[in-house]
């Protein structure tokens, strides 16, 4: 080629004309044009594999919209309902390289969640400082932070153990080993409502009633108190006796048992309601073997007066200090001795119906019989209208009447279950025990009149008027 075709003109770098560029015209020759008219060889797609071609401007476009829709998908708080919606715009491979996974895991997180939301994420799960309660549990209370090693309790150990708090025993059993760990004993609950079972009050051998039914001795009624209620009144007794147990039947033959608590194998307590009507009521006891006493309980609707110790006059080495029950204070040898005494200044209305009436049971000073007495009289003239005594330590009381004789017969140990009662209903003194009538007098009082008791071995107890 020529030089001479390949010189620029001074003239022509002088006009200091923007936008040219330095090409050759079809003649070979330099000359300088304009920029925006150099024509580029470009390709408007992305599966071109050879050289030389430049990217067309409209599948740039198409390049960033891919890219905008692809930054759309990540979002900026990890949640199961953006995690969702990102699981379902990518495709399922069946297996993936060891090589692919930290990258697979990482690009997959990068495309979910922002880099200042994954950043928030892990400063949230590595704490600087643990913080025993705050951001690391406790074990019943104590920090499993620090040294040494966390004991579990042995429950097999042979040490003794403490143990609080209900513990619930699953599939209804709780097994005991014996001494030499070769049989099983089991304690099986197939109760269908909640109960609470007590222990015994005593040490040694305690057997189950079942084991023992028949062969315990009966329940034994020593006291009750209180043993004398108006109609239709709610009121606790307190039963005191012995061989009791908590599982024993309980049964009244009037009024309405609402419930009985078991306080030890001496005592229980009733809850019962009185009934409408004057009686004696009966209470059995079944601990396995059976016992009933009658008359432990007397129900009347009718009005009742108690003594005080001021109520007596002519009083004479007999204690009247608890008022319905008089105790011998001196032994004496015979039993017609009658210096024991005491008489209720209460009047007896004859023009009214009304019942006396009083128990009388042994007493620690004296013998093994009754030996006790009474008398009705006269509250004006002081007469005897009526006696009543033991017939020189027999098995039977006498009421004596002018001219005339009746026995009572139950047996001296049956006394001090028996209340002897004097009604005077209608103008006739009938003599009942425990609410049965014993017989009927030919007495006609025409006066009120009151009693003396003699207690010359025995003592008085529960004693009563009752005007109706």
């Amino acid at each position: 080629m020529s030089i001479n075709h390949n010189r620029i003109k001074v003239s022509d770098l002088e006009k200091n004309q923007p936008d040219k560029i330095l090409t050759t015209n079809q003649n070979g020759e330099l000359e300088f044009s304009n920029i925006n008219n150099i024509k580029t060889d470009n390709y408007n797609d992305l599966d071109y594999t050879l050289e030389g071609k430049a990217l067309d401007a409209r599948q740039g476009k198409v390049l960033k919209d891919s890219i905008d829709n692809l930054n759309s998908t990540k979002q900026n708080n990890l949640t199961e309902a953006n995690v969702g919606a990102f699981e379902n715009t990518i495709s399922t491979v069946t297996t993936i390289t060891d090589a692919d996974k930290v990258p697979l895991l990482v690009g997959s997180l990068r495309r979910m969640i922002s880099w200042l939301s994954f950043k928030n994420l892990l400063d949230t799960i590595y704490q600087p400082k643990l913080i025993s309660g705050t951001n690391i549990k406790t074990v019943d209370g104590k920090s499993l932070l620090g040294s040494g090693n966390v004991v579990i309790p042995d429950m097999d150990t042979t040490s003794d153990q403490t143990v609080s708090g209900v513990k619930t025993f699953l599939n209804g059993k709780l097994g005991f080993r014996n001494v030499s760990n070769s049989i099983t004993s089991y304690f099986k609950n197939t109760n269908t409502a909640s109960r609470t079972y007590l222990w015994p009050d005593k040490d040694g051998t305690v057997a189950m009633i079942s084991d023992i039914a028949g062969s315990m001795p009966a329940p034994y009624l020593q006291n009750v108190s209180p043993n004398f209620l108006p109609v239709t009144q709610r009121a606790n007794i307190v039963i005191n006796g012995s061989f009791f147990t908590p599982l024993m039947t309980v049964t009244m033959s009037a009024g309405t048992l609402n419930g009985w608590t078991f306080v030890s194998s001496n005592q229980i307590i009733l809850d019962i309601t009185t009934g409408t009507t004057t009686a004696f009521y009966s209470l059995t006891l079944n601990n396995g073997t059976s016992a009933t006493y009658t008359a432990f309980l007397h129900v009347n609707s009718g009005t009742v007066f108690k003594p005080t110790a001021s109520d007596y006059t002519d009083v004479a080495s007999i204690d009247v200090s608890e008022g319905d029950f008089i105790k011998l204070n001196t032994y004496r040898s015979s039993i017609w001795d009658s210096n024991n005494h005491a008489t209720w200044n209460k009047e007896f209305d004859y023009t009214k119906n009304h019942e006396l009436q009083f128990s009388f049971i042994q007493s620690p000073l004296g013998p093994g019989d009754v030996s006790v007495s009474f008398s009705l009289i006269n509250a004006v003239t002081s007469a005897v209208i009526l006696n009543g005594t033991n017939s020189s330590g027999a098995s039977y009381y006498k009421i004596n009447q002018t001219g005339q004789q009746l026995n009572v017969t139950p047996t001296i140990s049956d006394w001090p279950n028996k209340i002897v009662q004097f009604r005077w209903f209608d103008g006739v003194l009938s003599v009942y025990i425990n609410g049965v009538l014993q017989f009927n007098t030919t007495i006609s009082f025409t006066s009120n009149y009151k009693i003396i008791f003699y207690a010359k071995r025995c003592n008085f107890k529960n004693i009563r008027y009752i005007e109706y």
